[in-house]
């Protein structure tokens, strides 16, 4: 019988985390899952530790070979998956106990992706939670039907940073419905391309192309300004936070 969803962990030279999103997956209220591990060929411990959790529990799988980016292992993930949802969580990220249950609890046949909330780990060790609304949202607290992404053809990894946001807006444009909940699905840690300085200004060229194409956008250089401004201002905050640490 196939799992009605699968978890997608992207990794590479993850063993300082790996094990944490490994074991909240493995503590999931909602049982029928499998999970799968798409490694980019890490040199450290990574795999080994994955071949533990294997032995432990059949239902984790492991892909290990160089690839081109968490996009690209993205598309490895769904293309690879069992089940009728796909989700993908951060290798250093984990689930609520009730994530994925609060997820399957209300999806029904006509819903594109189910969106619920994520908790937001600061610097500080604080916690924020952050809803979804519409298709905003992070990728941790999320599921796709499997069935969309073969048939949307996944994430273009021409898009570094935003690939999961122009595949959304591609589901938007066309038509698909995306269901909120209020649910607590996982923790996310900002850490990652995304989460840096240095990818700033790739962000901002990724967000305007993509909300250029975005027929419910009005004006998309005023979404990527708004968004990119409350990115900023995180950066500056974590920044903050270490300085004062020392």
């Amino acid at each position: 019988m196939l799992p009605k969803i699968t978890i997608v962990i992207a990794t590479y030279n993850s063993e300082k985390t790996l094990a944490v999103a490994m074991e909240s997956v493995l503590n999931q209220t909602f049982q029928d899952w499998e999970c799968l591990v798409v490694d980019g060929a890490s040199t450290d411990s990574t795999v080994n530790i994955v071949e533990e959790f294997i032995r432990v529990d059949k239902r984790f799988r492991l892909i290990s070979e160089p690839d081109k980016g968490i996009y690209d292992a993205f598309n490895k993930g769904w293309r690879n998956a069992a089940g009728e949802w796909v989700m993908y969580l951060g290798s250093d990220d984990k689930l609520t106990t009730d994530g994925t249950n609060a997820l399957m609890s209300v999806q029904t046949k006509d819903e594109a992706i189910v969106s619920g909330s994520i908790l937001l780990v600061r610097p500080d060790g604080s916690i924020k939670k952050w809803k979804s609304e519409g298709y905003d949202g992070n990728h941790q607290a999320k599921m796709t039907r499997r069935a969309l992404l073969e048939k949307f053809g996944g994430y273009d990894t021409d898009y570094r940073i935003c690939a999961d946001t122009e595949f959304h807006v591609r589901l938007k444009n066309a038509g698909c419905r995306v269901l909120n909940i209020d649910d607590d699905i996982a923790y996310f840690t900002m850490d990652g391309v995304s989460s840096k300085f240095s990818g700033l200004f790739i962000q901002f060229k990724e967000r305007y192309s993509i909300y250029s194409k975005d027929k419910y956008v009005k004006n998309p250089l005023l979404k990527t300004f708004r968004i990119m401004t409350f990115n900023i201002c995180a950066l500056f905050y974590r920044r903050l936070l270490k300085i004062m640490k020392r």
